[in-house]
This record gives C-alpha cells, sequence and structure tokens, in this order.
C-alpha cells in the first residue's frame, strides 16, 4: 500500500494484480479534486495546487483536474502555469467552454490581449452566453486600448475655451497626469469599450478648498 499524505488528508492506494485499478485512480483523483476545491476556497492556494497535482497523477486524463489547477494558478498570480494547464485542459476536451475561459484568463494576465480575445470568441461558440468570458473579453479589449494610449499626448483646446495647450501623460491602467499651462495634475481615467466610438471619462482632483 501506499500512504500519500496532504493538509488536511491522509490516504491509501492499495495495489492490485496488475496495479491499482481504473475505478480505484479515479476515485483517488476525486478525492485529491474536492480537498483541492476546499483549500482553493480556504485560500491555501498552493495547497491547493499540490492536491490538484495528485489528482492529475491519479487521472491524467481528467481535463477538469487541468482546469481546477489551471485557476488555482491563476489565483496565485501565475498566469504562464496557468495557460499550460488551460491548454492541457482544451486539448483534453475542446468541447468544455470553461477550458476557454481559464485559457483567456490567464492570456489577459499575460497582457497578450488579442489572443486572450480569440479564446474568448472560441468559448462563445460553446456557450453564447458566459459572464466569465464577457467580462475577460471587456478587459482585454480596455487593456488593448490602455496599451495604445501609453506614454505622452499633446492637444489644443478649442480657441472657443482658450485654445490652450493640453498635455495628456498615461502611466497606467488607470492613471494619468494632465498638465494644462504648465500645471501639473494627477487624474484618474476610466474608458468604456463597449461604446462605438470608445468613450474616455477623466476624473480632475477638486481644486483646494472646494
Amino acid at each position: 500500500s501506499l500512504l500519500i499524505h496532504l493538509p488536511g488528508c491522509v490516504s491509501t492506494m492499495s495495489a492490485q494484480e496488475g496495479g491499482v485499478s481504473e475505478v480505484d485512480r479515479k476515485e483517488e483523483a476525486n478525492r485529491f479534486k474536492e480537498l483541492g476545491n476546499k483549500l482553493l476556497a480556504e485560500n491555501k492556494t498552493q495547497d491547493a495546487v499540490e492536491a490538484y497535482t495528485k489528482a492529475i497523477e491519479a487521472d491524467p486524463e481528467s481535463h477538469i483536474m487541468y482546469s481546477n489547477r489551471s485557476a488555482a494558478y491563476y489565483k496565485l498570480g501565475d498566469g504562464e502555469r496557468a495557460l499550460a494547464d488551460a491548454d492541457k485542459c482544451i486539448e483534453l476536451n475542446p468541447k468544455f467552454a470553461k477550458g476557454y475561459g481559464r485559457r483567456a484568463g490567464a492570456l489577459l494576465m499575460l497582457k497578450r490581449y488579442q489572443e486572450c480575445l480569440d479564446a474568448c470568441d472560441q468559448g462563445f461558440k460553446l456557450e453564447k452566453i458566459n459572464n466569465v468570458l464577457s467580462e475577460t473579453q471587456r478587459s482585454a479589449r480596455k487593456g488593448m486600448v490602455c496599451e495604445k494610449l501609453k506614454g505622452s499626448w499633446v492637444g489644443t483646446v478649442h480657441d472657443a475655451i482658450g485654445g490652450y495647450e493640453q498635455v495628456f501623460e498615461f502611466l497606467s491602467d488607470s492613471e494619468l497626469k494632465v498638465t494644462v499651462m504648465g500645471r501639473a495634475l494627477n487624474a484618474m481615467y476610466s474608458i468604456d469599450v463597449e461604446k462605438n466610438p470608445q468613450h474616455m471619462n477623466i476624473a480632475m482632483p477638486p481644486e483646494p478648498g472646494m
């Protein structure tokens, strides 16, 4: 017998004639999967990864195990490993919509926005309504716009309101610095990618004393 230890779990795999039976392997994999789900819900994410890894070792042909470990890697901020497991999940079951959600989320984390949008499109072919894919798609579209905005942009306001020059320096996906007539102000911005043309809203800090 093989005794396996993980946090909150001690299980025994008994060798039978010709090795462990397929039913036993799947049952063992499911126990580790359930343990991984419990650990992930408790924010014990690294322990969850280890549990899902044991589940994969017991049942390497299960796309669900790779999907769950991909989610755990994503929660750890490890986009590369999350992507690798998502791709394996899709390889094992190309009709599993959540696999494309895992892939899209990992690609979004890696800022590979066009590939992320492609993964979303593949997922929508399997599930026309999927809130996770929809949110990921919006975030990827916003990310693409923000990437293009990075750096400084110079413009002049209409003569009717002064004709002065403005400089917009986009610092991140939500922060920018606006310089007007030599005065620099830090501001926040947001982009509505659902509208055509896309809309940008800029929130300037209040004037002192207001």
